[in-house]
């Protein structure tokens, strides 16, 4: 980011994206790319066939996540646009849309056909904005012959060990708010698959939640009560403690979104990466925590788990091992899934600031 107190993130995300819609307007390639992959991702969806994906985050989790790129969705669409929470927009090359749960179809995946890997700031504050897999395909240095329909159905699902070069043309990149529907976790670490997220904001911003997510409950079919909506404040000594407990787990800084209150929502956990139902409901949280609130949001993997190491970014469960005689350490998921993107230029803002402060970061 430049240095200065004027900097316009606004402004510097739609400079980039000017840049890049340059840079692949008067590619052959890049229109090649595009039209393939859609034509592929369409064959794949009349035929009822799946696009799994999978891949490893060793600094959030010791498991593994996996998805289906094609889960719900009902049709394919190139040149999407988006609105980002920063008050930009932007064009997906291709979006895999899926069934509105209200008024606009909801976008469960996007695709971007790149000249390269470069995480500029731009694709770093898409991927910080919305909640739905982004997908990045590098066609850097390929020829207009190299882009067939056979390798539009290969791309899509290579990895590394599938290269002949060990070179991956295809990268994933997921939101943290994610990571808890695609994560794949062992049954013993949570017996009754229901896990919690907790939302620091304003009151109003808080009381819009409580209505958004009592809509998307029946909206999606659930019985009462299987999505549990709480609302915890500080009434009471009881009350105070469970919110600064919440406030522990969502990391400092919580008191000046909301030192009165927060909330509470219980999920159930997907069954598997084929749980419609689910995929939908995390899907569309993620959405609206990110587009329409300015939170923090935290989470616990099961109910009733103790912060009692606070000071550790990720979950760690610890069980003993009867059987081997030892103890064993699980690194579960992270505790923090989501600030707004604003909070994080401000960070950024105040490092170019103090350069003390940013050499004391680096080191």
């Amino acid at each position: 980011m430049p240095a200065g107190a004027s900097y316009d993130l606004k402004a510097h995300f739609e400079t980039e994206e000017r840049d890049r819609s340059h840079a692949v307007g008067e590619s052959a390639e890049h229109l090649r790319a595009k039209q393939l992959i859609a034509e592929e991702l369409k064959r794949r969806l009349a035929a009822g066939l799946t696009l799994p994906w999978s891949f490893n985050d060793p600094d959030a989790t010791d498991y593994h996540l996996e998805g289906n790129l094609l889960l719900g969705a009902d049709r394919i669409a190139m040149e999407h646009t988006l609105r980002t929470p920063f008050g930009s927009t932007f064009r997906l090359d291709v979006a895999v849309l899926g069934p509105p749960i209200r008024k606009k179809p909801m976008v469960l995946g996007g695709i971007e056909i790149e000249l390269g890997h470069a995480f500029d700031g731009r694709k770093a504050l898409i991927g910080k904005s919305l909640g739905f897999p982004l997908i990045s395909v590098d066609i850097a240095q390929m020829k207009l012959g190299d882009i067939t329909a056979e390798w539009a159905r290969d791309v899509l699902s290579a990895t590394t060990r599938s290269d002949e070069q060990g070179r991956r043309q295809t990268y994933y990149y997921l939101h943290d708010l994610l990571y808890p529907e695609f994560t794949q976790l062992p049954a013993f670490l949570d017996s009754e698959q229901r896990h919690q997220y907790l939302i620091f904001a304003d009151d109003g911003t808080l009381s819009k939640l409580v209505r958004w997510f009592e809509a998307l409950s029946a909206n999606l079919g659930y019985r009462n009560g299987v999505i549990a909506i709480a609302t915890v404040n500080s009434r009471s000594e009881q009350s105070r403690k469970m919110l600064q407990y919440a406030g522990d787990i969502v990391g400092p800084g919580w008191q000046q979104f909301n030192n009165r209150q927060c909330l509470r929502i219980t999920v159930p956990r997907p069954r598997g990466p084929a749980d419609v139902q689910a995929h939908r409901l995390h899907m569309t949280m993620a959405y609206i925590l990110l587009d329409h609130a300015d939170a923090l949001v935290g989470y616990k993997y099961c109910k009733g788990i103790q912060n009692d190491h606070a000071e550790e970014n990720l979950w760690v469960a610890r069980r003993w091992d009867g059987q081997q005689g030892v103890a064993t350490t699980h690194r579960v998921l992270p505790k923090r899934l989501a600030e707004p993107v604003n909070r994080l230029v401000q960070f950024v803002r105040e490092l170019q600031g103090n350069p003390e402060r940013d050499s004391e970061q680096t080191n």
